[in-house]
Parts: C-alpha cells; sequence; structure tokens
C-alpha cells in the first residue's frame, strides 16, 4: 500500500478522547434521526417489546476523505454508468442467461425473478422504469510512484442497496458538528490540515 495521500489523518486519539467522541456520536444521532432499529439478532423481540428502541446508525468515526478531483471524475462517469446498467436491464435474453444460472444458488435473486416474471406475463402498465443506482468507489494511488495522483477505482454497482442514502446528510452534519465541537474544545483537529485536489 502506498503512502497516505492524508498522512496526518485520521489523528491519533487517546482512550478518553475516543469515549467522548464515541459518548457524542451517540447522542448526536439518536437524537437527530440517524438511527435504526436494531436487528432481531443482536436485540430479541421479548427484550424489545414494542418495538420502539433504537440504534445508532453504522457510521464512521471520522468522515472519508475524498479528493475533489476524483469526487468530479465520479460524477462525470456516473450518466455513462446509468445509461450502461439501464440498457443491461432491458435486454431480456441476456439477463435471463445470467439469471438462470444464479437462481439455482442465491434465493434472494431468485425471488427477485420470480417477481419479474409474474409482472411480465401480467403485462407492463407503462413504459417508463426508474433505476435507483449507488456507484462505490476507492481513491487508488499508485503504490510504485510517490507522486501519482490519486484516482478513483469503482468497486461496486448497487442497484438494490440504497436503504442508508436518505441518512448520508444526517452523517455529513454529525460530522460537521464533531468537527466545530471538538474544534471548540481544543480536544483534536478533526480534519486534516492540508486537503487533496
Amino acid at each position: 500500500m502506498g503512502a497516505s495521500i492524508y498522512p496526518d489523518f485520521p489523528p491519533k486519539t487517546t482512550l478518553e478522547q475516543q469515549d467522548y467522541l464515541l459518548s457524542n456520536i451517540k447522542d448526536w444521532s439518536i437524537l437527530n434521526g440517524l438511527a435504526i432499529r436494531p436487528s432481531t439478532s443482536l436485540l430479541s423481540t421479548s427484550t424489545d417489546l414494542s418495538g420502539t428502541l433504537a440504534a445508532t446508525a453504522p457510521v464512521t468515526l471520522y468522515p472519508s476523505l475524498f479528493p475533489r478531483a476524483c469526487f468530479h471524475e465520479a460524477r462525470a462517469i456516473q450518466k455513462a454508468y446509468n445509461e450502461l446498467y439501464a440498457a443491461i436491464a432491458k435486454d431480456q435474453n441476456w439477463l435471463r442467461q445470467i439469471v438462470e444460472r444464479l437462481i439455482e444458488v442465491d434465493d434472494f435473486i431468485a425471488k427477485l425473478w420470480n417477481v419479474h416474471l409474474m409482472v411480465e406475463k401480467e403485462g407492463y402498465v407503462q413504459n417508463l422504469s426508474l433505476g435507483i443506482f449507488r456507484s462505490d468507489y476507492m481513491v487508488h494511488t499508485d503504490p510504485a510512484s510517490p507522486d501519482s495522483k490519486p484516482t478513483i477505482k469503482q468497486v461496486e454497482f448497487n442497484t438494490i442497496a440504497s436503504s442508508f442514502g436518505g441518512l448520508s446528510t444526517k452523517v455529513s452534519q454529525l460530522h460537521s458538528c464533531l468537527s466545530a465541537n471538538l474544534s471548540t474544545h481544543n480536544r483534536l483537529s478533526f480534519f486534516p490540515r492540508k486537503p487533496v485536489h
């Protein structure tokens, strides 16, 4: 792995600072709706009889820094990705060949495909479709070249898993609040001193 483009980030923290951060994150999250209902695998229904308990949504302790140039690069290629995946979704013959191999080993895909087949059999009531897509990228620097500029590498493209999208603005608000609070109390520097563009 190459040298970090943010050598001073995330900052080193003491156990006391970590406890302070976690306590503030938990309180802020519950007060501001950055919460989810705990899975029954973590909290049994006998413990939460009314189903009203909430837990902090999974968040990062610090913001995930992303160079501005990489952000613009990801935005620039997003339309092409959207068009590509929409075209794939419309190519029923190709999609059928792929999915029919997957349904034997993936129950979730099998259920989705069965819904599709039922709707197809009933007939489509409109010719419009909507795609909610999420692309996940990681920043890459060439480890062999210390002066290389950061670029993006797509690690995942989601057409279903976008449920926490509505919480992303809350996470940003949380990090801004923590940054202001920590700067005021001189507990630690929340953002790196020198951003990479």
